[in-house]
């Protein structure tokens, strides 16, 4: 999985350089970091250069995820957090609920936020074996059905 900087949308130019005004969302843009408090956030970092390629968080565009970054910053105060696009190696970006659970039995990981699911492996992630995969996608996608969501099981393309 790749890792890059969510960030607040208004506390973007205290950790990374922006040579002009301009929405950057989508972790498809680079900066280069503010020497001075790039040891704040090295995880988010290219090693060999120390750019950042952030997904800039606003409150209008992704309120729920703004207000968990935003509540971080209270108790850190700090406006950025470690972030991934969530895909494996040689798979597709997830999409849909249905191909997160699968991305996260295949990849190791222990918990997962999925909206406002807490999804974790009792037992560690080495237990986290087909049948109980197979057996959470289906709970996982009747319940949304039941809010009203269209669920596809269908991989979608990669592009």
């Amino acid at each position: 999985m790749p890792f890059a900087a969510a960030v607040l949308s208004e506390r973007a130019e205290d950790y990374y350089f922006k040579p002009k005004p301009m929405a950057a969302p989508y972790m498809i843009v680079a900066f280069d970091s503010h020497p001075e408090t790039r040891h704040k956030y090295l995880a988010v970092q290219r090693p060999y250069d120390y750019s950042v390629r952030p997904q800039e968080v606003s409150e209008s565009w992704n309120p729920d995820f703004y207000r968990l970054i935003k509540y971080y910053e209270e108790i850190t105060g700090e406006g950025i957090v470690l972030n991934t696009s969530f895909n494996l190696h040689r798979y597709p970006i997830v999409y849909q609920p249905a191909g997160a659970i699968g991305a996260f039995g295949r990849s190791g990981l222990q918990y997962l936020a999925l909206g406002n699911w807490w999804v974790w492996h009792e037992l560690g992630a080495n237990y986290f074996d087909e049948h109980r995969r197979e057996h959470l996608v289906d709970r996982l996608t009747r319940r949304l059905q039941h809010l009203g969501y269209r669920v596809s099981l269908e991989p979608v393309a990669a592009v």
